[in-house]
């Protein structure tokens, strides 16, 4: 095919081709690598019916928190567990600290995709902080790494994650 193009479009069409081996990493790619195959299984959605989400909201929890999974790059299902200990995934829950929502942060929206990726951000912003160290970072998450009862719950949810990523077969020790 090569012998019938024409010399400039022999040479765009290399350009091209270098310009995507160079720039495999493009903003376009990235977006494109958080989208599961579409012959993937579905383990987020699989963990939220472990975790008992609300069948109703099923689908649309598994999109929003994929998502913030792959914005944050942290792992949904995690995420998963976390809003589980949160909210049992409700929207309308108010702690009595004042905070709300499914991630049960400061800043509250109406729309429920914003408050799980507020969740999952300000997880990340906490792993940064703990330096990596997750059992602290969910601490911090909890309300304080120093707070008996913030490590106990964030030791909760890391069982919580081990046990849903064995039944997933994603565990292993």
């Amino acid at each position: 095919m090569l012998r019938f193009m024409d010399l400039t479009s022999k040479f765009l069409l290399m350009v091209l081709c270098v310009t995507g081996l160079l720039y495999e990493n493009s903003k376009s790619e990235r977006i494109f690598s958080i989208l599961p195959p579409p012959e993937a299984r579905d383990v987020v959605k699989e963990t939220l019916v472990d975790l008992k989400a609300p069948k109703e909201r099923l689908p649309f929890l598994s999109k929003w928190i994929t998502s913030a999974g792959g914005v944050t790059r942290l792992d949904p299902i995690l995420l998963c567990c976390l809003l589980q200990t949160e909210s049992r995934f409700k929207k309308d829950v108010v702690s009595e600290k004042g905070y709300r929502g499914e991630a049960q942060t400061k800043r509250f929206s109406q729309y429920s995709s914003v408050n799980i990726l507020e969740g999952a951000e300000t997880l990340r912003d906490k792993l940064s902080l703990s330096n990596g160290d997750m059992l602290e970072a969910i601490a911090r998450y909890k309300g304080g790494k120093d707070k008996v009862e913030a490590r106990e719950e964030a030791r909760q949810v890391l069982a919580l994650y081990q046990s849903q990523l064995e039944r997933r077969g994603l565990w292993s020790p």
